[in-house]
C-alpha cells in the first residue's frame, strides 16, 4: 500500500519509515520517481529487485500491509506485481540490457571488473604455486648441472641473449631449490593480495626465468601463462578483496564520538561500469586470450578436422594422454565424438566475438567466458595436457563483467546475517591485524564491517566482553545485536563466511579451541604483548615530514611530471608489444604482405611474448611412438631401462619390447614427456640433449649400483604404431628407428678396469633403422679405433662445455 495509492495518504510511523528508505532506494537506483498512481506500471521489475527485497527482510509485514479500508485490512499485491517469483522470471536475463550508455558498453567491452580481476588474480596464483610444485618434483633431473641440461649447454644453445634468467645463477640442488621456494612465496602472496604488483611482477620474472632454463619441458600452457602474467603487470589486481584494500593497510577514519551508521538498503552503484578499469592492458586481454583460439583454429586444416571430424577421436588415441575418462569417452558412438569434434572446432572460431559483442555485451560475454570454461574443463578431464588445462580455465575468467557479479552472485549472498555483522580486532598486534585483514580481504562479503577495537569505545568497554583474565583480541556482533569474544568471535565470523562456514563447528571443539587459542597467544607473546582495549595507547599516526614552502610545491610538482611521463612511456611499451603481437600471429597464420620486423622479434625475445599456438594442428597425429631403452650390464645381462617406470624408479626388468598397460607411466609426467619428445626426437641440434640425457642415466644408475649390476651401455630406440578410424580396434606396427647409443663406461682388456676407464661416457648418434646393437665387437682393431673416435668426440665436448663456462 505505500508504494500504491490505496493507503490514500493514511501515515503512520510504521508507513513513514519504510517511505523513507523507499526514498533511499530511488537515490541509489537513479529512480526519478516511484510515488504516483502509475509508477508500478512505468518502472521495470529490475530497478526494484534488490530494494524490495532488503525492504520485505527488513520489515516482515510489509508485504501483507496496506492500510485499512472499511475497517478491514487490505492485502497489498505490490510484490507479486513487481517481481515475480516464479521459475521464468528466475532465468530471465534477456529482459533487460546492462549497459544504457555508449560509454558504459565500450567499458565494458574494453575494460575489467575490479571483482572479476580479484578473483582472477587468486586462481592466478593458485595456477604458479600448482606449475611451481609441478616442476619442483624433479628440479635436480632439470635444473642442475648434474642432470640432463647442465648451465653450459643451456646457455650455448638454448638461451637467448635478450632474457633474464636469474635460475642459471646456481647449478646445485640447494640453490635451485631456493629459487623455487622463493617463487613458490611470491605465487603465495599474489594469491593474498599483497604488494600485488610488485608480487606480480616477480611472479613474471621467475616463471619465464624457470622456462627460459630448460626450453625443452614447455608446451603451450607455459606459454599462455606467461603472456597472461605479463598483462596481469599492468592491472590493479589489488584494488579489491586482497590484503593491499584491507585493514592491513586502510583503515577507515571513524570519529570516537559518532555512531554506527545504518548501512545502505541497496549496495548497487549509480553506474554499472563504476566497478570497471579501463587501461591499454584491459583493452588487449581480449585480443591476446581470442588470438590463442582464433590463430589454432586458423591452423587446424586437415581433414580430420573440417570433413571427416575423427580429430576427437585420433586425440585419445595417443599413449600418454588419455586419462579414465577419455577410455570412457572412447566407448561411446561415433557421431558423438564428430559433434564434440565439431563443437571445438566452431567454438574456437567464432566464440572469441562473444567478447566484443555490441548488443548484450555483458549477457553474451559471461556466455562466451563460460563456453571457454568448459572447453577447458573438457581438456584437462579427457587429456594429460599439464599446466594448459589450468590456465585456460583461469585466464577467461578475467573477462567476467559486472553484471555477472551484481545479476547472478552477490545477490545470493548478501543475506541480514552478513551485511550486518561486525569484526573488530586488536590493532595493536601485527598477528591479530593480519588475521582480520584476511578475513576481510577473502572470506566476508564486502558489506560486512571490519574496524580497529578502539573506534568503538562503547562495545570495547562493555562489562560482558572483559571479565576474563585474557586480553581481547577479537570481537564482533551479528545482526540480532549478540556480542563475542575472542575465538567466539571467529566462530561467529567462518558462519557468516560463504567460504568459511563449514569449519565453524571446529570452534565449538574444546581441544581444538585450545590448540588454536595456545598458537595464537604463542606467537603474539614473541612479537609483543597485546593491549586490553581500554588500556590502549592511541594508534601511532604517520606524520607528513614538514618541508619548506618551495620543496613541497617543487616535489609535488616534480612527482607529479614524474607519474604523467611515467604513464606515457608505459603506454607507448604497451602499444609496441600489441602490435609485435599482432605481427607475430599474422605471421604464424602466414597473411600474405605480413612480416616480423628485427625490432618487433627482439621486442617479442625480450619480454617472452613470443607465441604458437598450434595444438593438435594441422591434425592430431595418427602415428604414435613408444621408447625402449635396450641397455646391458658389466655382467652382460641384457635389461630394458624404460618400462616399468624404470629410469624414475631406477630399477631395470628383463628386455622386452611390450610396452606395457599403462605407457603413460614411464614418462612420470608431463615435463618429462615433452622433454623426450621435444629433445630427444624432434629438435633441430639433438645431438647435445641426447649425450646430456644419456650422461644422466649413467651417473644416477652406476651411483646407485656397484659392481656387475652397474649399466654398461645402452640403447634409446622408437617403435611406432599407427591407427586408424576405420579400424579402431586395431593398431598396426609401423617400424622402428634407433635414436641415440651411449657407452657409460670402457671395459678394460685385461679383466681389470681403471679409473680413468671407469669415467669414461661415449655417446654415438643413429639416424634411420639399423641393426640391434650386439656386445661382440668384431675385431679388437674397430673397437680401438671406435673408442679413440668416441674419446677424441668426447673432449670436443668438454672442452666445449669448458670454454663456456669460462
Amino acid at each position: 500500500g505505500l508504494v500504491s495509492r490505496r493507503t490514500r495518504g493514511k501515515k503512520t510511523a510504521k508507513s513513514n519509515k519504510i517511505t523513507q528508505e523507499l526514498q533511499s532506494c530511488r537515490e541509489i537506483g537513479g529512480i526519478e520517481s516511484i510515488f504516483g498512481p502509475k509508477s508500478t506500471k512505468k518502472r521495470s521489475r529490475s530497478v526494484f529487485r534488490s530494494c524490495l527485497d532488503s525492504i520485505i527482510d527488513r520489515w516482515p509485514g510489509f508485504a501483507s500491509y496496506s492500510g485499512k479500508k472499511n475497517g478491514k485490512v487490505q492485502q497489498n499485491h505490490a510484490r507479486v506485481a513487481i517481481m515475480p517469483r516464479n521459475w521464468r522470471d528466475r532465468i530471465d536475463i534477456w529482459s533487460k540490457e546492462y549497459e544504457k550508455t555508449l560509454s558504459e558498453r565500450l567499458s565494458v567491452m574494453f575494460g575489467l571488473d575490479y571483482r572479476s580481476m580479484a578473483w582472477f588474480r587468486v586462481v592466478l596464483g593458485v595456477c604458479v604455486m600448482s606449475d611451481v610444485l609441478n616442476r619442483g618434483s624433479d628440479i635436480y633431473a632439470h635444473y642442475t648441472d648434474s642432470g640432463v641440461m647442465s648451465r653450459s649447454l643451456a646457455t650455448t644453445e638454448f638461451v637467448n641473449e635478450l632474457w633474464i634468467v636469474p635460475h642459471l645463477t646456481f647449478g646445485t640442488f640447494t640453490g635451485v631449490f631456493l629459487l623455487f621456494c622463493f617463487h613458490f612465496l611470491c605465487a603465495f602472496f599474489l594469491f593474498l593480495g599483497y604488494r600485488t604488483r610488485t608480487f606480480t611482477v616477480l611472479c613474471f620474472l621467475l616463471t619465464t626465468s624457470v622456462q627460459a632454463r630448460n626450453v625443452m619441458l614447455n608446451h603451450g600452457g607455459d606459454i599462455y601463462l606467461r603472456v597472461t602474467l605479463f598483462l596481469a603487470m599492468f592491472c590493479p589486481l589489488g584494488k579489491v578483496a586482497s590484503i593491499d584494500s584491507s585493514v592491513w593497510f586502510k583503515r577507515p577514519e571513524i570519529k570516537e564520538d559518532s555512531k554506527k551508521t545504518e548501512k545502505p538498503i541497496s549496495h548497487r552503484k549509480t553506474s554499472p561500469t563504476s566497478n570497471y578499469f579501463v587501461n591499454l592492458a584491459t583493452f588487449a586481454f581480449p585480443f591476446q586470450i581470442g588470438a590463442v583460439y582464433t590463430v589454432s583454429w586458423f591452423h587446424k586444416t586437415g581433414l580430420e578436422w573440417t570433413t571427416w571430424r575423427t580429430a576427437t577421436w585420433l586425440s585419445l588415441q595417443m599413449e600418454f594422454f588419455p586419462t579414465l575418462a577419455a577410455k570412457l569417452m572412447l566407448n561411446s558412438p561415433m557421431f558423438v565424438l564428430e559433434m564434440f569434434t565439431a563443437a571445438v572446432l566452431w567454438w574456437e572460431g567464432f566464440g572469441p566475438c562473444f567478447f566484443f559483442s555490441p548488443v548484450y555485451t555483458s549477457q553474451l560475454r559471461t556466455i562466451a567466458v563460460a563456453g571457454f570454461v568448459f572447453l577447458h574443463i573438457g581438456f584437462a578431464s579427457n587429456l594429460r595436457l599439464g599446466t594448459f588445462g589450468i590456465i585456460g580455465m583461469v585466464a577467461p575468467s578475467v573477462l567476467l563483467p559486472g553484471w555477472f557479479w551484481d545479476t547472478f552472485l552477490l545477490p545470493r549472498l548478501r543475506t541480514n546475517e552478513r551485511t550486518e555483522f561486525s569484526f573488530q580486532f586488536n590493532p595493536y598486534s601485527k598477528v591479530v591485524t593480519f588475521i582480520a585483514a584476511l578475513l576481510q580481504a577473502l572470506f566476508l562479503i564486502p558489506e560486512s564491517t571490519v574496524l580497529p577495537m578502539h573506534r568503538y569505545p562503547s562495545l570495547a568497554s562493555s562489562p560482558n566482553l572483559h571479565e576474563y583474565d585474557t586480553p581481547t583480541l577479537f570481537t564482533a556482533s551479528d545482526y540480532k545485536g549478540r556480542n563475542y569474544r575472542n575465538l567466539a568471535a571467529l566462530g561467529a565470523a567462518c558462519r557468516v563466511s560463504p567460504l568459511l562456514y563449514p569449519f565453524a563447528p571446529l570452534f565449538e571443539f574444546n581441544a581444538f579451541k585450545y590448540v588454536f587459542w595456545t598458537m595464537l597467544r604463542l606467537a603474539i607473546t614473541i612479537e609483543s604483548p597485546p593491549y586490553l582495549p581500554q588500556d590502549c595507547p592511541p594508534l601511532p599516526h604517520f606524520v607528513r615530514r614538514k618541508y619548506t614552502h618551495f620543496f613541497h610545491n617543487y616535489y609535488k610538482s616534480f612527482k607529479k611530471s614524474t607519474k604523467v611521463s611515467f604513464r606515457w612511456t608505459l603506454s607507448l611499451f604497451i602499444v609496441a608489444c600489441c602490435v609485435a603481437v599482432v605481427h607475430w600471429n599474422a605471421v604464424d597464420v602466414k597473411f600474405d604482405g605480413w612480416e616480423v620486423s628485427d625490432w618487433m622479434r627482439s621486442l617479442m625475445w625480450a619480454t617472452h611474448l613470443d607465441q604458437s599456438w598450434k595444438m593438435f594442428s594441422p591434425k592430431p597425429p595418427s602415428t604414435h611412438f613408444v621408447f625402449n631403452i635396450d641397455a646391458y650390464l658389466d655382467s652382460g645381462e641384457h635389461v630394458e631401462l624404460f618400462s616399468n617406470e624404470g629410469i624414475w624408479t631406477w630399477s631395470w626388468v628383463p628386455y622386452t619390447t611390450e610396452k606395457g598397460p599403462n605407457v603413460w607411466r614411464n614418462f612420470k609426467n608431463h615435463r618429462w614427456f615433452k622433454y623426450m619428445e621435444n629433445g630427444l626426437c624432434y629438435h633441430s641440434k639433438p645431438d647435445p640433449l641426447r649425450l646430456g640425457f644419456g650422461r644422466y642415466l649413467c651417473r644416477e644408475y652406476n651411483n646407485r649400483y656397484e659392481g656387475d649390476q652397474r649399466l654398461h651401455t645402452f640403447h634409446i630406440r622408437r617403435f611406432y604404431e599407427s591407427v586408424d578410424p576405420a579400424h579402431p580396434e586395431e593398431r598396426k606396427e609401423n617400424g622402428q628407428d634407433y635414436i641415440w647409443e651411449h657407452f657409460c663406461f670402457e671395459k678394460p682388456k685385461n679383466g681389470t678396469e681403471t679409473e680413468d676407464d671407469a669415467v669414461h661416457e661415449e655417446g654415438e648418434d643413429h639416424e634411420g633403422n639399423e641393426e640391434p646393437f650386439e656386445e661382440n665387437v668384431e675385431g679388437e682393431n674397430n673397437e680401438n679405433e671406435q673408442n679413440e673416435q668416441n674419446q677424441q668426440e668426447l673432449e670436443g665436448v668438454e672442452n666445449q662445455e669448458q670454454k663456456a663456462e669460462e
